[in-house]
């Protein structure tokens, strides 16, 4: 179903422009992001979600527990470790 209602304009301060907060919500997109813009004619924009962020973990799934780990052994493997260079 189209909805062709008309949101409040929103002002372009240097290089940025708001999003109306109802436009926002009902395409949902959330801070963080990456939106894609296209002219269409001297009149039509369009707009789209290219990129959906949900946090730093998002795509983490978790470790469900199944496989023992060593700290020891495992520490280094994950770049937590000591620097190469001993710093």
């Amino acid at each position: 179903m189209r909805d062709d209602s008309v949101d409040p304009e929103s002002t372009v301060r240097g290089t940025q422009t708001t999003i109306p907060a109802r436009i926002r919500q009902k395409i949902d997109i959330n801070d963080g992001d990456t939106v894609r813009w296209q002219i269409i004619d001297s009149e039509t924009v369009r707009l789209w979600v290219v990129e959906q962020r949900g946090g730093i973990f998002s795509g983490f799934d978790g470790y469900d527990g199944t496989q023992e780990t060593s700290v020891a052994t495992e520490h280094d493997a994950w770049a937590v470790g000591p620097h190469q260079d001993g710093y």
